[in-house]
């Protein structure tokens, strides 16, 4: 009895899927015809003219039964003449040895009154991991890549295959969250959908579609054991796992991922939000295609088949019906003719007609709304809107009904998935502060009518056609509203329009800054948007300044700054600030955070600065990006001119300011010329330094001080000098000429003196230690102290030309604790390294100083032979400011630059936790010798 009603069963799903196929070559001759004919022929097949050709394929692939397809042989010859083959030989020859491919399926509207020309066509590819070893899977994802490639340039509608194992679709695993799988969300609810909506494009027949008796109950598992058993031949039956009820908490998940499918199909996600929370409300109750499998292989004989879309909707409708909410329901009836019918062509529409008889006579639309709905491509654009934003509405509502019910059970999803759908759904949805709407597009593209901008009472408005009452946009800054038609695909210059305005701004550039945005940003497409950016936290990808946009072309104001940008989320954003200290403070927070983004410039180009505004900008930007500034009520006025002029002018200042710096004494330039002799002997030096009294008493004290640990006094120039070594007693009459020129606190106005050589001093003394560490030779280390000693010089003449503004610098590195040239640069335009390069040249030191006073806060600028000096004096420097800043504790500081230079010098953490004891005493025996070298 089982085996012959499998077997009707089977016959009867055999005609109805044939149904299903007509309906889809009706709706889509070409379409249908490859999708059905070719695509498995395609990947049965491994010929060099052929789509899908892969030339070290292991053993070829075969779908079940495609020689028992007699459209698909009939169709070989025209498929061979389309690529240019000419072996008469059929190429569906089957080997001895081949890959099995289970069936081709496809899912959802194809072979429906639901699908239109803007339908695509999902196929599963289903296979057996017993038939399928790891390199034919990995063959099979290559075959189907390529011949979708050649799908997507060939055939309109487009086509996704996902590759799926039995076993996966027997545990309703669907793949993980991508833009087309709904991961965790829905897996019985998609299972459901598969059986209700399914085509068998080619291969074995469904078990769960024939697995019922009568009376339409379900018989899955006598089904099974007969099959097992032999009673019943089950060679051409496929076991994809039954499903007898949805759990509660998938409406959740499911109606989460409908509510982010209607970010860009509001008009499809409908019926399915509508559908969900329609099954929640009326649980426990037989599953719709439970409901459609008893129609077709019981009920059905001799009236026809139902259409899976007009069936499911049909249900929806008695539900709205039964409880007499009306106005809903004649919204979605309208919906869904409109779904239904956009943009079908006649032959399109007589068939639909026929599909829709059945909802039609019990649900009639009147002839009048009929013919309205069928005029929707030529709607006009307000009427799209208010049609997207009813959609939204209804969604919004149906998903909140839902959401109450069920949001203590979104445990059973996974929390990750939860988080990047409801993030993403924010981002679309979401209204905050400066943040772009979106406009909800019912489906398609918008009718576009004439745009016209107009400034009331210093508020821009932008109205559609020819309605002055209802603006499309309005807002005080006209870049918003600009933002605002480039992001919703809105900009077309033919029809952009300006009333008549006391404005400086023109219609000319308001198209050619939406033309900069539009090339810059795109436009608004959440689909576009991976998601694992949503796993991150929001921050600018790309920004947008447009500088002085509202002003005169003869005004030269620079601290009117339009900032539009756009996140990894996908949201637009528009801002606005009226000084470099406030558009530095918004980008300071992302660049602490290490985010990277692009940046473009626009400004009026009949601005008669053009030029030096447009650099000026990218200065302030570049130099001030994740740093904070001082705030005060009015900036100085100097920051007012041209940029480049003010460094210029600073620079200039500058250098007249070193130049009249004393001059090293002739002592100490003599020391360091004939200690730069390469053929230098302890008796040169002698004589030179035995005709200055103070310097010999200097180089004595030094090696007899506690500093280098000697017992025995020694009293002989030459032989401390041999004990010391020529590059120490070089150093020692730098640092000695040095503090001459510049150790007392008249050269220290913002500046605390006691505060920066306690520094110089600690950083050398650290530098000197962490060269012992890495093996430096003994005659080196003193040149680690000194340049450690000697690295922050520049700051001082900053300090002394400039008292006031390094007064405001010193404050903005108080704010954020940042490193002190970032604040300089953003103050001055220039910083004490740069300064520190012109004192080099001014003393005529080596290259080995001059790079560590110039690039000590970039290590990798300094010469090859120079690196490993200053990446450690630089990483002495960056640990005195760790435990000056008051890191007390073991662990390292969450620093990148930090982290890099541990990695450059190649030394531990912990290896500079040891040091700290006697860097500390050696830092103060240290301040002891050197408060000697001062002048009395």
């Amino acid at each position: 009895m089982l085996e012959e009603t499998l077997t009707r069963h089977k016959k009867r799903f055999q005609q109805y899927n044939s149904f299903r196929k007509a309906v889809f070559r009706q709706l889509t001759p070409k379409e249908s015809d490859v999708v059905l004919h070719l695509v498995p022929w395609l990947l049965s097949v491994n010929h060099p003219l052929c789509p899908g050709f892969i030339p070290d394929l292991k053993k070829p692939f075969k779908i079940y039964g495609i020689e028992n397809q007699p459209e698909i042989a009939k169709r070989e010859p025209e498929f061979k003449r389309r690529f240019k083959i000419i072996d008469p030989s059929p190429l569906l020859a089957l080997t001895a040895r081949f890959y099995m491919i289970q069936g081709l399926y496809t899912i959802g509207s194809v072979g429906t009154v639901s699908q239109t020309p803007l339908s695509d066509c999902d196929i599963w590819v289903c296979y057996d991991q017993q038939d399928i070893d790891q390199v034919g899977l990995l063959q099979l994802n290559q075959k189907i890549n390529l011949v979708k490639d050649w799908l997507d340039l060939n055939l309109r509608m487009p086509i996704y295959f996902f590759l799926s194992s039995i076993d996966d679709i027997k545990k309703n695993h669907f793949g993980n969250m991508d833009s087309e799988s709904s991961g965790s969300t829905q897996r019985n609810i998609l299972k459901e959908e598969f059986y209700r909506t399914s085509v068998l494009i080619c291969g074995k027949v469904p078990l769960w579609w024939i697995a019922c008796d009568d009376g339409g109950l379900e018989c899955y598992e006598p089904a099974l054991t007969a099959i097992a058993k032999q009673q019943f031949d089950g060679r051409d039956i496929i076991d994809m796992g039954s499903i007898q009820e949805v759990p509660r908490y998938e409406y959740f998940g499911s109606a989460l991922w409908q509510l982010h499918k209607s970010l860009t199909f509001p008009l499809k996600s409908i019926f399915k939000m509508i559908l969900l929370k329609m099954l929640l409300q009326t649980a426990p109750q037989r599953l719709i295609c439970d409901r459609l499998r008893e129609m077709v292989l019981v009920r059905s004989n001799g009236r026809g088949f139902p259409d899976p879309a007009v069936f499911t909707i049909h249900s929806l409708f008695a539900y709205y019906a039964g409880r007499g909410d009306t106005e809903t329901l004649k919204f979605l009836n309208e919906c869904f003719y409109l779904r239904c019918n956009s943009k079908s062509n006649q032959r399109q529409t007589i068939i639909k007609n026929k599909l829709f008889a059945p909802l039609l006579k019990k649900y009639a639309i009147d002839a009048r709304t009929k013919r309205y709905l069928d005029r929707y491509a030529q709607w006009d654009f307000g009427a799209q809107i208010s049609l997207g934003h009813r959609l939204i509405e209804l969604l919004s509502q149906s998903y909140g009904d839902i959401a109450a019910t069920h949001c203590e059970e979104v445990s059973e999803i996974d929390q990750q998935e939860v988080s990047i759908l409801g993030r993403k759904i924010a981002a679309c949805y979401k209204q905050r502060l400066d943040k772009i709407p979106v406009l909800p597009k019912p489906s398609g593209e918008l009718n576009l009518s004439d745009l016209t901008f107009s400034l009331q009472d210093r508020t821009w408005f932008v109205f559609v056609g020819t309605d002055r009452k209802t603006p499309l946009v309005s807002h005080n800054n006209i870049m918003f509203c600009i933002a605002f038609i480039v992001w919703n695909n809105l900009l077309e210059p033919a029809r952009i329009r300006m009333a008549p305005n006391s404005s400086s701004v023109t219609l000319q550039e308001i198209i050619n800054l939406g033309l900069k945005m539009r090339d810059f940003f795109g436009v608004y497409d959440i689909s576009a948007i991976e998601f694992t950016h949503f796993l991150k936290e929001e921050h600018p990808t790309k920004v947008l300044v447009s500088v002085s946009f509202e002003k005169s072309t003869w005004e030269k104001d620079i601290n009117d700054f339009g900032v539009i940008y756009k996140n990894n989320w996908g949201e637009g954003y528009v801002k606005r600030f009226s000084s470099p200290y406030k558009l530095e403070s918004f980008l300071r927070k992302y660049k602490v955070g290490g985010q990277q983004f692009e940046t473009s410039y626009y400004l009026q180009r009949n601005c008669m600065s053009y030029e030096k505004i447009i650099e000026r900008t990218k200065r302030i930007i570049q130099v001030g990006q994740g740093r904070p500034v001082p705030n005060p009520a009015q900036p100085p006025a100097e920051l007012q001119e041209d940029l480049d002029v003010l460094v210029e002018r600073r620079v200039r200042r500058l250098k007249n300011y070193i130049s009249r710096m004393p001059s090293l004494s002739t002592t100490a330039t003599k020391v360091i010329e004939i200690c730069n002799r390469p053929t230098t002997s302890p008796n040169d030096l002698n004589r030179v330094i035995s005709l200055d009294p103070i310097l010999t008493g200097h180089v004595l004290r030094l090696v007899n001080s506690a500093y280098h640990y000697l017992f025995n006094r020694v009293t002989s120039l030459t032989r401390a000098i041999i004990m010391l070594g020529i590059n120490t007693v070089k150093n020692l009459a730098l640092s000695k000429a040095i503090f001459e020129i510049i150790g007392e606190k008249e050269y220290f106005r913002a500046l605390k003196m006691d505060i920066f050589w306690t520094h110089s001093i600690t950083v050398g003394v650290t530098a000197k230690s962490i060269a012992a560490i890495k093996g430096i030779p003994l005659a080196e280390l003193e040149e680690y102290f000194v340049a450690g000693l000697l690295h922050d010089l520049g700051k001082i003449p900053l300090n002394n030309r400039f008292p006031d503004e390094y007064s405001q610098a010193l404050e903005s590195r108080a704010i954020d604790d940042g490193p002190m040239h970032r604040a300089e640069n953003l103050i001055f335009g220039i910083d004490h390294c740069m300064v520190g390069k012109l004192i080099a040249e001014k003393w005529q030191l080596n290259e080995t100083m001059m790079d560590s006073l110039g690039c000590h806060h970039d290590w990798r600028q300094a010469g090859e032979e120079n690196q490993k000096l200053v990446s450690i004096v630089a990483l002495a420097d960056a640990y005195a400011n760790s435990f000056e800043n008051g890191n007390a504790n073991t662990d390292p500081p969450e620093n990148p630059i930090m982290n890099r230079l541990l990695d450059d010098v190649d030394i531990e953490w912990s290896a500079l936790l040891e040091l700290r004891g006697s860097v500390e005493k050696e830092i103060e025996n240290a301040k002891a010798f050197l408060n000697k070298t001062k002048k009395r």
